[in-house]
């Protein structure tokens, strides 16, 4: 006990998790004793140290997954570094049950902390390391593409998700890797929402759905039930999401699973925030995945809900209280690597400045938003902040190249239905002549999406 030295109360969000720790200097001079060893000695103890870590992580996998408890979270944080090492040290052998039982762990926490790129290189190098046509890696491997295709998705690229998912759903079928299954079908259809290809994409939630119902997964179904319902959210069936929303949202809290319960909670009042008029309702599920977020430690979807509490402000006509959250919500998802809010973000500060009588600051913003977009492969994102910049050209008087973006979103399948519908009332509201209106029709009709947008982006 003279080598220990005890953590201070409060030392740090670890501190609690692992109360001992050892001196700088006397982990150097371990490292030093450990060195000196003969080599079947290293090698015995860091095949002893990694079993430790590999049980300790396959228990603490419900839990990570859950987010309940939260101090796993921080017990995990605290000992990141030795399960690092020993991660390398399985890539070494290779021990693939270690692998195994270690990558949804590690996953969980990297999703849940919002480290995405650090998460992509450490199971980048592991698909690399397992990937050598050994047959006996297949279903370890489509684990690690699962991994890889959660956070590619959390990161906002959807093509990497897909590659990912896809080679991961060719391994797991055969090797009968269900864990790795269903989330690399989830994923797919993810990525496939996140381009506009609901249809699509709705065939992949379904299997998922299938897939987590045959194995009782009531995470999974929940998960699963939560995607069909952001499908008919963009298709504009606000009645049967906000259903699906409910019932996912009920599992999770019945699952105790504070991860779930802020999933739901966001897609819930997003909802309600698109239907223009029901902020009252949604501040109180806002502000509950706020709190419920920062006590378990699960910080991926701060910038989501910072993003909609501006969102029930602006409605509420609370313009500066609305900049400063919308504001934060940028912030916050440029640091936790979240592109789509952060862009978002800067078409909801667009909206605001106009709110408050601005235009040219509203331009300059949906100018922002339109350039960013163009960097995602999102283009229902993209279609939003060209519905947000035609508005800032026709707050005053409705030119004529506000009148073509306002029928191109209008006409695009691409676009998600609110966009779509609020390009069409402002096409009724505008006091056009019927000729300019014919005009800005023909042009949106012969105009492509990523060209226009890269176009008007140079303005």
């Amino acid at each position: 006990k003279s080598l220990l030295e005890h953590a201070a109360p409060g030392a740090g969000p670890g501190a609690e998790a692992a109360p001992f720790g050892l001196h700088p200097l006397l982990r150097q001079f371990a490292r030093g004793k450990l060195a000196a060893q003969g080599s079947a000695e290293r090698r015995d103890l860091a095949a002893r140290h990694a079993r430790h870590f590999a049980q300790w992580l396959a228990e603490s996998e419900p839990a990570l997954r859950s987010g309940q408890p939260p101090e796993v979270l921080h017990q995990l944080e605290a000992q990141l570094s030795d399960c690092h090492a020993a991660w390398q040290q399985a890539l070494r052998q290779p021990d693939l049950a270690f692998v195994a039982q270690a990558t949804l762990p590690l996953m969980y926490y990297h999703e849940a902390r919002g480290r995405r790129a650090e998460g992509i290189a450490l199971f980048t190098g592991a698909a690399r390391r397992l990937d050598d046509g050994n047959p006996q890696a297949g279903a370890t491997l489509a684990l690690l593409l699962r991994a890889l295709a959660t956070l590619h998705y959390r990161a906002g690229d959807a093509a990497a998700t897909i590659d990912a998912a896809q080679r991961g759903i060719a391994l797991a079928r055969p090797a009968g890797a269900r864990a790795a299954l269903k989330g690399c079908v989830l994923n797919l259809g993810l990525a496939l929402w996140q381009r506009g290809q609901w249809p699509e994409a709705r065939g992949h939630f379904e299997e998922a759905l299938a897939l987590a119902r045959a194995d009782q997964d009531l995470p999974g179904i929940a998960a699963a039930v939560g995607s069909l319902a952001m499908v008919a959210h963009e298709a504009g069936d606000l009645a049967d999401a906000e259903t699906h929303y409910g019932e996912a949202l009920r599992v999770g809290r019945e699952l105790g699973s504070p991860r779930a319960v802020l999933t739901h909670l966001n897609n819930l009042a997003q909802l309600m925030l698109l239907a223009g008029s029901r902020a009252n309702e949604a501040l109180p599920l806002i502000e509950e995945g706020l709190r419920l977020g920062h006590a378990h430690g699960i910080t991926v979807l701060r910038p989501q809900f910072l993003f909609a509490l501006g969102g029930a402000r602006l409605q509420r006509g609370e313009h500066a209280a609305a900049r400063a959250l919308t504001q934060q919500a940028i912030e916050s998802a440029g640091a936790s690597g979240e592109p789509h809010v952060a862009v978002e973000g800067q078409a909801q500060l667009a909206r605001i400045r106009l709110a408050e009588g601005d235009g040219p600051s509203a331009l300059e913003a949906a100018l922002a938003a339109l350039r960013a977009a163009l960097a995602l492969d999102n283009p229902p994102v993209l279609l939003h902040t060209l519905g947000c910049l035609a508005d800032c050209l026709g707050a005053h008087s409705p030119q004529a190249q506000a009148l073509m973006l306002w029928c191109f979103v209008a006409g695009h399948p691409q676009a998600i239905a609110a966009d779509r519908a609020l390009a069409q009332h402002r096409l009724a509201a505008a006091p056009a002549a019927a000729p300019a209106l014919e005009q800005a029709r023909r042009e949106a009709q012969a105009a492509e999406l990523f060209p226009l947008a890269q176009q008007l982006a140079l303005r």
